[in-house]
């Protein structure tokens, strides 16, 4: 997939004034932080006209990803083509995070993973509040645990949101002197 990015620059001749019909070149282009050199043999400078020029990186082409799971940034060394050393060069830095899509794309990525967990959590949440706002009634050696909306008259063990078994510290099935329960399914 391609991911390209649009890079502009101003000179001016004089202060105020913008250099016209100049061709600038790269001098080169170096990966940050480990310093190789980018071959700039594909990449044009374009004179978009009134001192203003262009070029673009496809930073696709440059989908290297480090240990620390950062990617590269380039250091830029442009020749302006004008004789003036104050102004023959213009360096800048890029980064592929200049490249806005791909930048919203792990945002949405990081934002739905967010709402996935949540999603997981609100729903184990839910669960504990039914648990503990509940009604519970003990019988026959079981916990039977009901939603808070259902009246003493409709509880049945058929419509037990949970129903536990209950055991005393032998493992013998009670209703008295529980020392564990154990989650099982409604019974019919």
């Amino acid at each position: 997939m391609s991911a390209i990015v649009h890079y502009s620059f101003y000179v001016e001749s004089t202060l105020g004034v913008p250099a016209v019909d100049l061709s600038p070149s790269f001098v080169y282009i170096k990966r940050i932080p480990d310093g190789v050199t980018i071959d700039p043999a594909t990449i044009s400078i374009n004179d978009l006209g009134s001192g203003l020029y262009s070029f673009s990186i496809d930073w696709s082409q440059y989908d290297d990803i480090r240990d620390d799971g950062s990617r590269s940034s380039f250091f830029v060394r442009i020749d302006t083509g004008l004789e003036v050393v104050e102004q023959k060069y213009m360096n800048m830095r890029i980064e592929r995070q200049d490249y806005l899509p791909e930048l919203v794309d792990n945002i949405k990525l990081s934002a739905d993973s967010l709402t996935t967990s949540a999603s997981a959590l609100d729903s184990m949440v839910r669960s504990i509040l039914e648990i503990e706002e509940g009604h519970w009634i003990i019988a026959n050696n079981k916990l039977y645990i009901y939603n808070k909306t259902i009246a003493e008259t409709n509880r049945t063990t058929a419509n037990a949101m949970y129903t536990f078994a209950l055991y005393n510290a032998n493992g013998e099935a009670t209703s008295q002197d529980v020392y564990q329960r154990i989650n099982i399914h409604p019974e019919d």
